[in-house]
């Protein structure tokens, strides 16, 4: 597999900070640490993967693998790095492999695919997901629509 190299000016790649505030204090992440080699924040020290990108790329797409003769029908967008979405969920996950590798390298693997893997990657892939929509031309993504904050700041 190759190393990551985006050619994007719109899109920053999120620190570790930003990682980390995708989850708040009762977080799985932070549960069961104890001789972790993470921070006092939750985070690993010393990660495999320096990012969701490399993850994404050197690692998760090929647990997925089609054949070029299948591509087309692979519900995947290739450019996931664009959608929120798809940044969050893929982020949880790299996270959880960095903890699982650190916590228990004896079975991280498997429990990283049956456990979480497997769920988030259907969620993103699945027939009538917003992948299987825009696998071939790029779309935004439209958040769902709410009045709350609306009705709210009426009252």
């Amino acid at each position: 597999m190759s190393g990551f190299d985006p050619e994007l000016d719109d899109v920053n790649e999120p620190s570790m900070d930003d990682l980390a505030s995708l989850y708040d204090e009762d977080n799985e992440l932070n549960e069961g640490s104890e001789g972790a080699e993470d921070t006092n924040d939750g985070m690993i020290n010393d990660p495999y993967f320096p990012d969701v990108y490399s993850f994404v790329e050197d690692f998760l797409l090929g647990l997925y693998p089609t054949t070029l003769a299948d591509q087309k029908q692979v519900n995947w967008n290739k450019w996931w790095y664009k959608h929120e979405f798809a940044i969050a969920r893929l982020t949880a996950l790299w996270m959880r492999y960095e903890q699982l590798r650190v916590e228990d390298p004896q079975a991280h693997l498997e429990t990283f695919l049956r456990v979480h893997a497997d769920y988030h990657m259907k969620w993103l892939m699945t027939d009538g997901e917003f992948f299987s929509r825009t696998k071939r031309t790029n779309q935004d993504a439209c958040p769902l629509p709410s009045d709350a904050r609306k009705d709210f700041e009426d009252q």
